[in-house]
């Protein structure tokens, strides 16, 4: 039986393992994306891609917008023991720990 921490705990470490997994993939990144942006050699980044023909030489800093988290429709109807309380705690939790991660 899951306790009262327990929907969150999995579900953040679910998100957790799903983002590790797909940064520590031994896969090659992409040199276009499929909306046609390209990825910048040699970027203070880590990973860029930029559209053709832009320079973002002028900017020293990126800004991050709080995460929105939500639940799939009808959720709440099929989980009526969850508190409105909780579902806002696990939206909370989840959107600072992507604002953890893209910070890093």
């Amino acid at each position: 039986m899951i306790g009262r921490s327990g929907p969150r705990t999995i579900l953040t470490a679910a998100l957790i393992a799903a983002l590790c997994a797909a940064c520590a993939s031994g896969q090659s990144v992409p040199e276009v994306t499929h909306d046609g942006l390209q990825l910048v050699p040699h970027s203070a980044m880590e990973r860029t891609w930029v559209k053709p023909g832009e320079d973002f030489s002028q900017y020293s800093r990126v800004g991050l917008l709080d995460c929105f988290v939500a639940f799939k429709k009808h959720w709440r109807l099929n989980h009526p023991s969850v508190r409105t309380h909780d579902i806002e705690r696990i939206k909370k939790s989840l959107a600072e720990e992507f604002r953890k991660v893209f910070t890093e």
